[in-house]
């Protein structure tokens, strides 16, 4: 699965999938990424003159039985980032034109134009307060921005109830709730039950890790404000580092 280099997601596994690591404040050799080496520097620690790169240490931030992972290819950021409408994502590489997906906005409460992101609209709606005319607010999640990080909000990608390739068991935070749709493709993160018999592959994963097979974890509490986490029940099979 080609994903944005550098991008960070939220996964529910015990391990790192093959071309992730995990956001534990780590040091990487530059020549375990290149591109991942140039574009971080010594923002989260290493030695640019020796080669080394940190990555953030997201753990404190990350769900009980969750991590953080970056990963270490893909396509370069400049450009778009391949992610679900809305999602709110946590972007560590260093803020410049060049390094900034251009579907990439900031989640620190700014209004959009209504006219050119309708969808986004309709999803969100007034749910972030008041906005003038022919505009919609975005959540403000500047009280959760990780030490170097920025919460951003992809205003243009996947629709959440469309096929997409995301992971099995991929996590996902939407400033929304998304439209019950068949054959369901994301679960609320609510501590509930999902269909073991239609879902092999995320109980394979998964095993007993949230309380029993079947079951998603509970991410309420761990989520900001009107907004919630959905675990894809449906994708690619990660694959061990």
């Amino acid at each position: 699965m080609i994903r944005t280099i550098g991008s960070i997601s939220l996964f529910p596994y015990d391990f790192d999938p093959a071309g992730w690591a995990r956001c534990d404040g780590k040091t990487l050799y530059g020549g375990d990424s290149e591109t991942l080496f140039s574009l971080l520097l010594d923002t989260f620690g290493g030695d640019p003159n020796q080669f080394t790169f940190g990555l953030p240490n997201l753990d404190g931030a990350a769900p009980k039985e969750c991590r953080y992972c970056m990963s270490l290819f893909g396509d370069h950021p400049k450009g778009r980032y391949e992610g679900v409408l809305g999602q709110a994502v946590i972007w560590a590489i260093p803020n410049t034109p060049d390094t900034t997906p251009n579907n990439l906005v900031e989640c620190n409460g700014q209004s959009l134009p209504t006219d050119k992101n309708m969808y986004l609209q309709h999803l969100i709606g007034g749910r972030f307060g008041g906005a003038e005319a022919g505009k919609f607010k975005l959540p403000d999640l500047r009280d959760r921005y990780p030490a170097d990080c920025r919460y951003m909000l992809c205003r243009d990608g996947y629709d959440p109830t469309s096929p997409r390739d995301p992971f099995v068991g991929e996590i996902v935070l939407l400033p929304f709730e998304v439209p019950d749709v068949q054959p369901q493709k994301w679960q609320l993160c609510d501590g509930g039950q999902f269909s073991v018999n239609e879902n092999p592959a995320l109980v394979h994963l998964l095993g007993s890790r949230f309380g029993g097979a079947g079951r998603v974890p509970d991410l309420r509490a761990a989520a900001p404000p009107k907004c919630n986490y959905y675990m894809s029940l449906k994708g690619v099979m990660p694959s061990r580092a």
